[in-house]
């Protein structure tokens, strides 16, 4: 499934989400991957690029930088 977000910086393939089985066999896990030039911050840290980190309920993902009042940030979401 493709999500397609329109802002001038917001690359094309900006970003990878996938949902992956668990290492123990209890579920699955959420991932996110950064492929952009731009980046894309979990709870206001910005990650690696090309490296996949696990989103958890209440993590808040943003495709812009951040402000400092996250939930005014149109282009922040809720785990």
């Amino acid at each position: 499934c493709n999500v397609v977000i329109r802002h001038p910086h917001i690359s094309k393939a900006h970003g990878t989400l996938a949902l992956q089985e668990s290492p123990h066999g209890a579920g699955f896990m959420l991932m996110i991957q950064d492929t952009s030039s731009n980046g894309i911050w979990v709870n206001g840290t910005r990650l690696t690029l090309r490296s996949f980190v696990q989103l958890t309920p209440g993590d808040r993902v943003s495709f812009l930088m951040p402000s400092v009042e996250l939930d005014k940030d149109p282009l922040t979401y809720a785990v």
